[in-house]
């Protein structure tokens, strides 16, 4: 009835008549249309709802048969597993270089001379250049094992994948940090723009009416060499990001010329002046 009233097949109406029922009988039609397929789809969704299965927890970022106790406290959730489901993958113990991901796992390569300890709340790292602590969240912990650190996460905590990522990522950079250290180079283009360090600060003429004076964070050890390169070094590379953050705010690099501070090798998209 509403396709033929829609489709104008009886003949009997007036033309002003067809023209008010025509939309409105075409409304009701879409409108019946899409309730269909609503109430279709949500008893889908209750039909094949038994039938999806939670993942178990996860070991560096994948399905393992890792016990519970290697989760350091951690409880494993019920899980069932069908038989069409893809087996999960077991971490072999002890660990093993050879036997891990580096883009699933992610293991961490502890140097010799470097120490990691956990703490009731979180991770210390000890070697050659100094001493490092950082607070995890309780979300992630670690594994450490024959000179191998394996970051783990509760996959049943919401979010806790992100923290993972985040903190595999800073703890690996304490590694780093306390066993080599980090290096950023800075260089300054301008006419008369230099540099210089005085004491714990490092001062900076870069055309402006007065010396900038920046204090030297503890822990980083800043060299100038030519008078306009800067070298920044230290173990935490978050200072040392923040600091030369800092420099270079006092002159960005303008576009026109690339006059200012900026970081070595950095590109510098150039705009075209007048002509």
């Amino acid at each position: 009835f509403f396709f033929a009233m829609a489709y104008n097949y009886d003949g009997t109406m007036s033309m002003a008549q067809q023209e008010r029922a025509n939309p409105l009988v075409q409304a009701v039609a879409y409108g019946c249309l899409m309730a269909a397929a609503c109430f279709g789809t949500m008893a889908y969704n209750a039909a094949t709802a038994p039938n999806q299965m939670y993942v178990a927890p996860t070991l560096a970022g994948q399905a393992t048969n890792v016990p519970a106790a290697y989760f350091q406290g951690y409880s494993r959730p019920n899980t069932q597993v069908s038989a069409t489901q893809a087996p999960v993958r077991e971490i072999q113990r002890p660990l093993s270089m050879d036997t891990l991901s580096s883009r699933v796992d992610r293991p961490i390569w502890i140097p010799q001379g470097v120490k990691v300890t956990r703490t009731a709340t979180g991770v210390v790292v000890e070697g050659p250049k100094g001493k490092m602590e950082r607070d995890l969240p309780k979300e992630v912990s670690f594994l450490e094992e024959n000179s191998i650190l394996l970051v783990t996460y509760d996959p049943s905590v919401r979010n806790s994948k992100a923290f993972f990522g985040l903190y595999r990522a800073l703890v690996a950079n304490m590694v780093k940090g306390t066993s080599e250290g980090f290096e950023k180079n800075m260089e300054m283009i301008g006419v008369g723009y230099r540099a210089r360090v005085d004491g714990k600060s490092l001062v900076l003429n870069v055309g402006k009416s007065h010396d900038v004076i920046l204090p030297i964070p503890d822990g980083l050890t800043v060299t100038v060499e030519a008078n306009t390169k800067i070298k920044v070094q230290g173990m935490n590379n978050e200072v040392i990001g923040q600091f030369c953050a800092n420099v270079r705010k006092e002159r960005p690099p303008e576009p026109y010329k690339g006059k200012g501070i900026r970081f070595a090798g950095e590109v510098v998209p150039l705009k075209q002046g007048k002509k």
